[in-house]
């Protein structure tokens, strides 16, 4: 149990209390105004709408399934929501359906001599100016709902051109309660003068009155600061590196969200350490996500490691100069220096000495090889015999410096005891902590984090920037985007997954209603609820996300709910011999109760998560957006539809 299941029962509520606002409303009109008493209103509304509630219900979950079939590591982190709301769903028809009705009865049965209420006068005067109005200006005729329809669908054009400028990144940022603080400074760094550093740091970090508790490591970094496998598989321990975990105080008792402290506390940082050439400071805060990795990441793989260094230094500059672009490193840190010995072939050839002989000896004197056990009587330890310079001990038991190698001696096959240094010359070199490949190449990842800027922007800029410096590098150099770049093919497959949905969904109802016609009908207002995401996420400057790509799935299954309904609705009147612009008009009216209840207890469950966690709050804005638009649709863009869409001629009256 976890918030994405809390996320998926947030979802399925509004689709569940559709089922039961359904049943009660048949219930209702069945008491009230029907006088049919408790067991025939629950007869009337068993008989006309289980099976519209079930194909609701149905066609929601068949939405759902698309969505959890969606691969990746994305797809991966949000299958829990479609599987939760689709649990939900099926228990809240067969809940609705077997025992709604029966509970209702101890709130019903005393009522069921009573009249209309007032919310039902209110409602039914609600419904006679929307039947007057839809007669007069909507379907009054066929050339004005072919107005309407025209409307709307230049409406959709416009939207769908604007929500081309709209930003997007994959994830929001969330507000969590960790944050990693990794120092690294200058290379030959001693572990004393880190410790130094460390405390100074510690001070200003524990007079922060929104850290809760602070861990501070020297020699490494902290588990906070490792949220990638670029952090995982780098370098992580050093003399030169400090780490702090912080762990923030609980959002309410914050001012503000834990990622908007990282620049202040960032620049208070640098301020303390800007008499130190080389420090580098690297922070890590949670938020959320379906991985910790960075939002910008450039792949450059090539043949030479040292031309590769150099390629990711020119992009690391070039990343510098947009602003927003903060945490700015390669994957493989700054050099190491290692002492390389050289064999001199001639002094080696002179003193009788093998390059097997000079390789097996100085791998011994370098490990710490177990050759032996040296055991003791009684109930003492044994002993381990170990060959090698480097053993656990006191410190001056140990190598302390590359001058003491002096002192090694290789033994030659005369037995005899040769200094290393007469046989092998000693180099001071550059050397790589770790290498990465890609696809059987050398590779080194530029990375970076987003403050106030979006990945779509900055890949914006740097796309041309990277043409030009690939044309000065070696031949066979080549880079690609990496990261929150991948958001191509994550909303490529979200995109799938809804094409897929509305086939499914069109599937259904085309067999439920046994017509090509109504299913397109029903299906307009999912197009009219993409009319109010667009423009919605346009007028609050919102990106879009991931998140709200899963908010459209699922505004597919709501809004589909509210137009079975109301085409069931106009078919029945239809059945009983009324014309088709009365019906159209007379269908919606009826409908406008529930389907402004279903609305309301939308926004009612998904305003509370859409305020509290901003991760979260694209995808309940989406449903929010899309439903505003939905509904003025299901009574406008339907009834307009069903006119242009019926047959003219009037059926006759059905008789059992």
């Amino acid at each position: 149990f976890n918030m994405l299941v809390i996320v998926g029962m947030i979802l399925a509520l509004g689709l569940l209390v559709d089922d039961f606002i359904l049943i009660m409303e048949g219930m209702h009109e069945g008491i009230f105004l029907k006088r049919l008493g408790f067991t025939g209103s629950v007869k009337r509304t068993i008989r006309n709408y289980a099976v519209p509630s079930f194909s609701g219900s149905v066609t929601t979950i068949l939405v759902f399934v698309p969505l959890a079939c969606v691969g990746g590591v994305d797809g991966k982190f949000i299958r829990v929501i479609p599987v939760t709301a689709s649990v939900c769903l099926a228990m809240s028809y067969i809940v609705s359906v077997l025992l709604g009705p029966s509970m209702s009865r101890l709130f019903l049965s005393r009522a069921e001599h009573k009249g209309p209420g007032t919310v039902d006068r209110f409602s039914h005067r609600a419904e006679q100016a929307l039947s007057r109005w839809l007669g007069s200006s909507v379907v009054g005729s066929r050339k004005q709902a072919l107005l309407w329809v025209l409307g709307a669908f230049l409406l959709f054009v416009f939207s769908v051109f604007a929500a081309t400028g709209l930003r997007d990144t994959l994830y929001p940022k969330e507000d969590g309660r960790t944050l990693g603080i990794a120092v690294e400074l200058a290379p030959g760094t001693t572990l004393d003068q880190s410790q130094a550093v460390a405390e100074e740091l510690g001070e200003i970090l524990k007079h922060k009155p929104f850290f809760e508790h602070i861990m501070r490591i020297t020699g490494g970094k902290d588990a906070y600061s490792l949220s990638s496998f670029h952090d995982y598989l780098g370098r992580n321990q050093g003399e030169n590196i400090i780490g702090f975990a912080c762990f923030l105080t609980p959002g309410k008792e914050r001012d503000r969200l834990a990622f908007e402290y990282v620049d202040e506390l960032r620049a208070e940082l640098e301020e303390a350490l800007k008499d130190r050439p080389g420090v580098r400071i690297l922070m890590n805060p949670a938020i959320g996500g379906s991985s910790g990795e960075d939002a910008v990441q450039i792949d450059i793989s090539g043949n030479s490691l040292s031309e590769l260094r150099e390629a990711a230094r020119q992009v690391m500059a070039e990343l510098g100069t947009i602003p927003g672009v903060v945490d700015i490193r390669d994957s493989i840190g700054p050099a190491g220096m290692e002492l390389e010995f050289r064999p001199m072939f001639e002094a080696m050839n002179h003193y009788g000495v093998s390059q097997a002989t000079l390789a097996g000896q100085m791998l011994a004197y370098m490990e710490n090889e177990k050759i032996s056990t040296f055991r003791r009587s009684g109930t003492r330890d044994d002993l381990d015999i170990r060959l090698g310079a480097v053993w656990s001990g006191p410190d001056h038991n140990r190598l302390q410096s590359w001058e003491e190698l002096a002192r090694l001696t290789i033994i030659n096959n005369q037995g005899r005891a040769v200094p290393l240094w007469s046989l092998a010359e000693p180099v001071m070199t550059q050397a790589e902590h770790v290498v990465f490949h890609r696809e059987g190449r050398r590779s080194v990842t530029v990375l970076a984090k987003l403050e106030g800027v979006y990945v779509s922007e900055v890949l914006e800029r740097m796309r041309p920037r990277m043409d030009e410096m690939q044309e000065n590098w070696p031949d066979g150099q080549e880079f690609v985007f990496a990261g929150e770049a991948d958001v191509e093919a994550t909303y490529r497959n979200m995109l799938v997954a809804f094409m897929v949905a509305i086939v499914l969904v069109y599937a259904i109802l085309a067999l439920l209603f046994d017509s090509l016609l109504y299913p397109g009908i029903i299906l307009s207002t999912v197009l009219f609820a993409l009319v109010g995401v667009f423009l919605g996420f346009i007028n609050t400057g919102m990106p879009f996300s991931f998140s709200a790509a899963i908010g459209i799935v699922a505004l597919v299954g709501i809004v589909v709910n509210d137009a079975i309904i109301m085409i069931e609705t106009m078919r029945a009147r239809r059945k009983q011999g009324q014309s088709v612009f009365e019906a159209a008009k007379l269908g919606a009216a009826d409908r406008l109760r529930p389907i402004v209840s279903t609305t309301v207890t939308n926004f009612a469950g998904l305003t509370p998560l859409a305020l509290s966690d901003p991760g979260w709050a694209p995808l309940c804005k989406a449903i929010i957006f899309g439903e505003l638009t939905a509904t003025v649709g299901a009574v406008v863009l339907i009834p307009a539809l069903f006119v242009l869409l019926t047959r003219s001629k009037r059926p006759g009256p059905q008789h059992p």
